[in-house]
């Protein structure tokens, strides 16, 4: 399947990062604060429409099923994007989810598969994002009702492949992170107004999403 989103003359800004780390709290704070539009891929819907929760996905096959998805979510709801917005969840996340799930023992079917979805999940990024702000591990999280469940190591993985993917050079889009320590909600909300700002301005940027004036 082809994947050509093309409407960056908007200022589009997507939140990456592995579960708990607080993109949606900080997603939707800045969006009320500056009246812009927050939007979200539905994965439990998604899921849900599958016939399956996030405890019953257990074959591979069904993870990738889930995963393909995700990524038609994700590209049929940024491709109707016509106005400033931003999002808590990106098709990186998607694809470093689906990495997750890769083994030395996969078919070769499954790998084409997965290695297909993870390049699609690049390819609507790079169309549909003018910048990402990585949102690294670093505040306490808590088991939640409703939510999968999540553990520091799993997190980290994740978090890696996340960052492997933004270094990675099919990925052109610009992207920021926000430190381990930088832990106050306030704080985070005034660095994404930054990054919103630097965007704004066209601010060039190095790969580690400092500007350059």
């Amino acid at each position: 399947m082809a994947y050509s989103i093309s409407h960056k003359e908007e200022q589009m800004i997507g939140l990456a990062g592995a579960h708990r780390t607080g993109k949606t709290t900080l997603a939707k704070a800045w969006a009320d604060k500056n009246e812009v539009k927050f939007i979200t891929p539905d994965v439990s819907k998604v899921i849900r429409s599958m016939g399956f929760d996030c405890a019953d996905i257990k074959s591979l096959n069904d993870r990738l099923r889930v995963q393909r998805r995700l990524v038609e979510e994700c590209e049929n709801l940024f491709s109707k994007q016509r106005s400033i917005f931003v999002t808590d969840r990106t098709p990186l996340d998607v694809a470093a989810y689906t990495l997750a799930d890769a083994t030395q023992h996969m078919t070769h079917e499954q790998s084409k598969e997965l290695n297909q979805i993870v390049e699609d999940c690049i390819t609507i990024s790079n169309s549909s994002f003018n910048s990402i702000l990585l949102v690294q591990p670093g505040i306490p999280f808590a088991e939640e009702a409703g939510k999968p469940p999540m553990n520091i190591a799993y997190q980290e993985h994740i978090h890696t492949l996340i960052v492997g993917l933004l270094a990675d050079n099919r990925s052109t889009v610009s992207f920021w992170d926000i430190p381990r320590d930088n832990t106050i909600h306030e704080d985070r909300v005034s660095g994404l107004s930054e990054v919103y700002n630097a965007v704004m301005l066209e601010a060039e940027y190095d790969v580690q999403g400092m500007t350059s004036n």
